[in-house]
């Protein structure tokens, strides 16, 4: 008895359809065109996101300045009261209401140091103020 030779299984060749179908399509394109629409839009979304960067660090800038705008106002403020306390103090120098406010703005300054002197001084003048008190809780908090 022979053998019975099982026939073999081939895979479809479809694969060289694919291949074959995009070669004869690719070769109607040009690729120098098909370059250029690439190279074009790529520089119109560059530009395009580079607008659009621009106009979101425009508004980021523009809230920044209005709110140094804002500070420099407060701070200015602050200035004038505070001269107008110092001048007060120079003035009547046992008012202990105007060391304690004149310490307060020297802490919202940022003048932590002077603001503890004129607190001392304020303190000398009426060591059981509660207003005094509070306020050296504040200045030994920060």
């Amino acid at each position: 008895m022979k053998k019975q030779k099982k026939p073999k299984i081939k895979s479809p060749s479809i694969y060289r359809l694919i291949t074959e179908t995009f070669r004869e399509n690719a070769s109607k394109f040009e690729r120098r065109k098909v370059f250029n629409i690439y190279r074009k839009s790529l520089k119109y979304f560059t530009v395009f996101i580079f607008l659009m960067a621009i106009i979101f660090l425009g508004f980021d800038l523009r809230k920044n300045i209005q709110e140094k705008q804002r500070l420099d106002s407060e701070r200015e403020k602050i200035l004038k009261e505070l001269n107008f306390w110092k001048y007060f103090i120079s003035k009547y120098d046992n008012y202990r209401d105007a060391y304690f406010q004149t310490s307060i703005l020297e802490y919202k300054l940022g003048n932590k140091e002077i603001a503890k002197l004129y607190l001392e001084k304020g303190l000398k003048l009426d060591p059981n103020s509660e207003k005094g008190k509070s306020i050296k809780e504040l200045l030994d908090k920060k």
